[in-house]
């Protein structure tokens, strides 16, 4: 697939330590220093997808088990959003992100219970190339101000 990434990032078998986790982070700003200073299309896009990748992993990985478990079906067709969220493929996040705002329009608790988190996974979102995606994460912000407003004001 030229000029296409598949960040195998998001699959559910990788695990990262602390010490991971800390040293994947600082990789977040450089990535986003080459997506705003690179005159390679390509690259900046490249960097831009790997960026967004890295930091959805690592706020997915901060979400509690409380979201991950398989308990009933409405836990599970969470988890599957949850998990979907990370994927690597467009249309499968672009899918999870208009669930999860489905799920903030129902005022399932769990979400909103997990919504300063969940936003900060959109936020990500926001930059990214793909108009399906990024539009999906501007309508789901809005649902998640409208079931918790005090996430988006500050005093």
């Amino acid at each position: 697939m030229h000029g296409q990434a598949n960040f195998g990032c998001m699959k559910d078998e990788i695990k990262l330590s602390e010490s991971d986790e800390t040293e994947i982070k600082s990789l977040l700003e450089p990535l986003n220093k080459i997506n705003e200073t690179s005159g390679n299309n390509e690259v900046a896009k490249l960097a831009n997808d790997l960026r967004i990748c890295i930091a959805t992993k690592i706020n997915l990985d901060s979400l509690p088990s409380l979201l991950k478990s398989q308990g009933s079906s409405a836990s599970a067709t969470l988890s599957d959003i949850i998990k979907d969220l990370g994927d690597p493929l467009i249309p499968s996040r672009a899918h999870a992100i208009i669930q999860l705002g489905k799920q903030f329009a129902a005022k399932n608790p769990l979400v909103i219970e997990n919504a300063e988190l969940l936003q900060r996974i959109l936020m990500e979102n926001l930059t990214h190339d793909d108009s399906y995606v990024f539009l999906a994460a501007v309508k789901c912000l809005a649902q998640i101000s409208w079931c918790n407003t005090k996430i988006f004001l500050t005093e």
